[in-house]
């Protein structure tokens, strides 16, 4: 059937294509004959994403493949092993692994990551712990980062009495704010409570100060999705209210949410946003980043994250991959919300 002009992508949609398209070459480039990423010491944060970005790039195949070479390389006992630098949020990167495996329909896989993600769950507030020893003594920081990727993966897992919890402690961590018009407090001690002994210029990893240029506002990007999501599964209008108040909080009041790329997450929120409620205005902000980070994919169809490294070439594989995914799920996903 011939298109009609009014069924013609969209002048932004093809540049979303072609992005993904050049990214996916990149991709393949790296890869040997059984689809494992080439080099030594590859760890399992760079399959991470490929789960969650091949289900939104429609490309099921490669979801399938990333979780089995996660199965065959990074699993042991029934354990996601995980490079020891994430020891303050362990829970991370099994979070994305089941997420993904949700999404792409693998029954054993998601199994596996929701025994590993719940059980650095405090079973008092509800968040998640960031480390080991503090799941052991169930007590210490619950990492917040972990804790707003985890509550909407057990939502798409089906994990609804986790995610509830989840969401309770969100709205624990909300009402403690202090000044919630200025500024977000993101960690909390199971001792001591809100922790607000951070300064604005020189902690922005554990408080966002929204009238500041280059805040971390992936992190309202994730609490937004995470609000969004526990409202589907509880019905509950405050989590849906909340999520829309804190993502507009963020996207009116920074100076740079649309070319800072430590908001990334805000377009992934703004997808969220759209599905929940039918308004254009998220699509279209979804569409914004992704402008900004198609921008920042370099010559080779990879994607630079200048505000972490000043020089791509130096950026790890793994991190590479991990980042240029995620990039490219959100390009994805903006490339269905501008299509006719």
């Amino acid at each position: 059937m011939r298109q009609t002009l009014s069924q013609a992508p969209s002048a932004r949609t093809l540049r979303y294509e072609a992005s993904l398209a050049r990214f996916e070459a990149w991709l393949c480039a790296r890869c040997g004959a059984d689809s494992s990423f080439r080099g030594a010491g590859v760890t399992s944060a760079a399959y991470m994403p490929l789960p969650v970005y091949a289900q939104a790039a429609g490309r099921p195949g490669l979801g399938a493949v990333a979780l089995r070479l996660i199965k065959e390389r990074h699993i042991a006992e029934g354990l996601l092993v995980q490079d020891p630098s994430r020891r303050d949020m362990m829970p991370y990167v099994p979070a994305w692994v089941l997420l993904g495996s949700a999404l792409c329909e693998d029954p054993r896989m998601r199994v596996l990551m929701a025994r590993q993600v719940l059980s650095y769950q405090d079973p008092r507030t509800g968040g998640l712990f960031g480390s080991a020893r503090s799941r052991r003594l169930k007590a210490g920081v619950i990492d917040f980062d972990s804790t707003t990727l985890a509550c909407p993966a057990l939502c798409v897992a089906g994990e609804d009495d986790a995610a509830a919890r989840c969401g309770q402690y969100l709205l624990r961590l909300i009402r403690a704010q202090p000044s919630p018009s200025r500024f977000f407090f993101l960690q909390w001690d199971t001792g001591r409570g809100l922790v607000r002994d951070f300064a604005p210029a020189s902690s922005p990893a554990h408080l966002v100060t929204y009238t500041y240029p280059g805040q971390h506002l992936y992190k309202i990007g994730l609490l937004a999705r995470a609000l969004a999501l526990v409202h589907g599964v509880t019905g509950e209008s405050e989590y849906l209210q909340l999520a829309q108040a804190y993502y507009r909080k963020a996207a009116s009041d920074s100076p740079d949410v649309w070319t800072n790329t430590l908001a990334h997450k805000m377009g992934w929120a703004a997808w969220t946003l759209a599905c929940a409620t039918g308004q254009r205005s998220y699509a279209e902000d979804a569409c914004r980043m992704a402008d900004h980070l198609a921008r920042l994919q370099q010559p080779d169809g990879g994607f630079h994250y200048p505000e972490l490294w000043t020089d791509y070439a130096a950026i790890p594989l793994d991190m590479k991959v991990n980042l240029s995914a995620q990039f490219a799920t959100w390009i994805a996903l903006a490339a269905e919300a501008s299509r006719p």
